[in-house]
């Protein structure tokens, strides 16, 4: 998966997060040195 924004550095932890809205999910990126990285997933159907 890549996005806007994410540099091309090692990620060392992911973390998946309920959004403002019970469909919506969010996925965090930790970086060594070069801060967080956040990004709202496509909602899924079913």
């Amino acid at each position: 998966m890549a996005a806007v924004g994410l540099p091309p550095v090692a990620v060392y932890d992911l973390t998946l997060a309920a959004g403002k809205h019970s469909a919506d999910r969010v996925i965090y990126a930790a970086t060594h040195g070069r801060s967080i990285w956040r990004t709202e997933l496509p909602k899924v159907k079913g």
